[in-house]
């Protein structure tokens, strides 16, 4: 069967179609399309992911008759840029598409190693859909299986020691380029020795540590001194760093500050946070002087001292600071920079945030990522940064 006729046969047996594809441009475009065939589309809406496809694009219409039925129609990429193409009103769309085919065909790896939280989203189940969602394919090597997140009075928990690293010896040895790694939760100093020899075997790649150790002036049960020492030493070789107020106070052995900070001592801060090895820093939920919230950024390859801020929320939610890590390096990763990049991250964390609040979610069960991927998408975040 042609394309044609497909659109002709659906076109007679479609009163109302709802329609899922992996972006938004292109749910639209669908939509359009089967208009111009009579087909009546009641509600275009997207998969929160971004798929590659070879030469097709998939779709899905989930027909409403009298007798409900699935029907999966494959239709040539080349056939639907012929109908844009032929058609100038559907310009602004036929760019859309020529760009989302553009950046499918580029995707951007990225190491992610992290735990996994079967019950209270965070780390790997946080970082997945959001760095997908923004076109990058993750490829998770996990540290720990817990059966909840440690924030629960109990859990089951499997180490992953064992695993770590002939992984990460198995990505060196079949010379697997990424184009960034990024660590998070590392519960022993055996995972950080193998998360060390990883990042100095990928000197190409964006290397991204968020020193997961503490929150809320407090550090975090199976954190050790030695363990802090050692995470020292990942932070040495980092590229960037994306420590919270506590975590940052942990590795300048300062004291947790009970008051805002000034100025001068948050830059202090971060300056000596870059002094440690990395040219990027980002301190997150960070008091102000004036009591505002915000996260604080530190560029040492221009000396740039800046802060975005953010509404306070009177809830704290697990998972928050992966999302957050992970839309900056999203964004670093496709050419944005740092400014614009935490202005993006702090943006979509802020309305992840609030929503969670709103719904009233239970705290445990983390940011309620879900129903705000789709607005990733939007890349034009206003500039909220201000200089230090």
């Amino acid at each position: 069967m042609n394309d044609q006729n497909i659109f002709e046969k659906s076109s007679t047996i479609l009163p109302i179609a709802f329609i899922a594809f992996p972006a938004p441009d292109l749910s639209f475009l669908l939509s359009l399309l089967l208009a111009q065939h009579r087909a009546y589309v009641a509600a275009p809406t997207t998969i929160p992911t971004l798929t590659p496809f070879a030469n097709d694009v998939i779709f899905t219409l989930i027909v409403i008759t009298s007798i409900d039925f699935d029907i999966i129609i494959r239709i040539q990429t080349k056939t639907i840029q012929k109908m844009l193409f032929k058609n100038k009103k559907y310009d602004i769309l036929s760019k859309a598409f020529k760009n989302w085919r553009i950046n499918m065909e580029n995707i951007q790896k990225v190491c992610a190693i992290n735990d996994v939280s079967g019950i209270g989203r965070c780390s790997l189940t946080v970082i997945i859909p959001v760095l997908s969602y923004m076109g990058i394919q993750v490829c998770p090597v996990p540290t720990a299986v817990f059966s909840a997140h440690t924030g629960y009075d109990e859990f089951v928990k499997k180490d992953l020691t064992d695993y770590l690293g002939p992984a990460l010896d198995y990505y060196k040895r079949m010379n697997v380029r990424f184009d960034s790694v990024y660590s998070g939760f590392l519960g022993s100093e055996q995972q950080i020795d193998c998360v060390l020899d990883f990042l100095k075997s990928n000197p190409d790649s964006l290397k991204l540590v968020d020193p997961v150790m503490g929150d809320n002036g407090k550090p975090y049960k199976t954190v050790t001194q030695n363990h802090i020492l050692r995470m020292s030493e990942l932070v040495k070789v980092a590229d960037m760093i994306t420590p919270n107020i506590t975590e940052a106070a942990i590795l300048l052995k300062e004291k947790y500050p009970d008051t805002s900070l000034s100025s001068d001592t948050v830059k202090d801060w971060a300056q000596r946070l870059s002094d440690l090895g990395p040219g990027k820093v980002v301190i997150t939920s960070v008091e102000l002087f004036d009591n505002t919230l915000c996260n604080v950024g530190y560029d040492s390859n221009i000396k740039s001292f800046f802060f975005v801020p953010c509404q306070y929320v009177p809830a704290h939610y697990s998972g928050s600071g992966d999302m957050f890590a992970s839309v900056l390096l999203g964004g670093l990763l496709k050419g944005k920079s740092l400014k614009d990049s935490v202005c993006r991250a702090t943006g979509f964390t802020e309305l992840a945030i609030k929503t969670t609040y709103e719904c009233n979610n239970e705290p445990l069960d983390g940011i309620l990522l879900e129903s705000c991927l789709s607005e990733l998408y939007d890349e034009n975040t206003p500039n909220r940064c201000i200089e230090l």
